[in-house]
């Protein structure tokens, strides 16, 4: 909870003070995944990004831009408060996948040096391996970092004790993985 609460802070407080002044214009409306995402809040299905009207897109796996039009939905198309909702859930998952990485690391490391291990896992989870721009850029990454951390943690437990249950549990993190980005399938 401790892992979950910090990660989610660090995660929140540094996007509020990097908040753009003039919110989703200043982050290019989300570039392609927040014009995919408008055209399915729209209606117009996961269309292309480039224009208005064109046809279906591929550009992006599904589960970030119907992520992202349920929230422009609930509280409007490229509005603050999307943009905060956007920032919001980049937070949880931060904090979510801080603590797959704290019971990775407590899973793996010596119980004598294991008082570190919190601060490693925000730190992982909020930080690394990120830079300046995906910190405060609203995209995909926080979801893919989640997912490949359930992969991780998924696949450690079914290693530690095959059964049908961890086999399923790596299953559907990996596919649900796969639904965000298709580079992780080179861990699966």
């Amino acid at each position: 909870l401790l892992a979950l609460v910090v990660a989610s802070s660090v995660r929140a407080i540094a996007l509020s003070l990097l908040f753009p002044p003039h919110g989703w214009q200043d982050l290019e409306y989300g570039f392609e995944l927040g014009r995919v995402a408008a055209n399915i809040a729209d209606g117009r299905g996961m269309s292309s990004p480039f224009e208005e009207d064109s046809s279906p897109t591929s550009w992006f796996m599904p589960a970030a831009p119907l992520l992202w039009a349920a929230l422009f939905k609930l509280f409007g198309t490229f509005s603050d408060a999307s943009l905060v909702a956007v920032y919001a859930l980049d937070s949880v998952l931060a904090g979510a996948t801080a603590c797959c990485w704290l019971w990775l690391l407590r899973s793996i490391v010596p119980n004598g040096s294991q008082r570190a291990l919190p601060l490693a896992a925000v730190l992982i989870a909020t930080v690394v391996p990120e830079h300046f721009v995906a910190l405060t850029r609203p995209w995909y990454w926080g979801l893919q970092k989640l997912g490949v951390a359930l992969m991780l943690v998924f696949a450690l437990r079914w290693h530690r004790s095959p059964s049908l249950r961890g086999a399923l549990g790596f299953g559907v993190a990996s596919g649900a993985t796969l639904l965000v980005n298709s580079v992780p399938l080179l861990l699966f």
